[in-house]
């Protein structure tokens, strides 16, 4: 594959620059997923540790853990670990694996057509 052409280098860095400069005049709060009350105190993180230590540990439900009670292995699929495990998941009814198997050819431009974009 051939370099790009200078013209184009210092457009696209002309474009670039601009975007930076825009940036640099934006104004937002510095953070916005930022939460004053999210510090706990210690003494409130050790009482509820030892809530979990005084309570009975919940049994886990079968089909989570395989391997015996060292948990061998964990089934990472069971709805307990996932938000939406595999097997509901929408599948795409336009997705073609046949097509996308296939390989495409890849356009180089020539000197003159990249000329016609400027």
């Amino acid at each position: 594959m051939t370099t790009l052409p200078s013209e184009i280098k210092r457009t696209a860095l002309g474009y670039c620059w601009r975007v930076y400069m825009d940036l640099q005049e934006f104004n937002t709060p510095e953070r916005h997923d930022y939460n004053e009350k999210r510090e706990l105190p210690l003494t409130w993180v050790h009482s509820q540790i030892k809530l979990l230590e005084e309570s009975e540990a919940p049994k886990a439900r079968s089909g989570e853990f395989s391997g015996g009670t060292g948990y061998r292995s964990v089934n990472w699929d069971a709805e307990y670990w996932m938000a939406e495990t595999k097997y509901s998941k929408k599948r795409n009814e336009y997705w073609n694996e046949e097509e996308a198997r296939k390989k495409r050819p890849v356009k180089v431009y020539t000197k003159k057509e990249l000329k016609k974009f400027q």
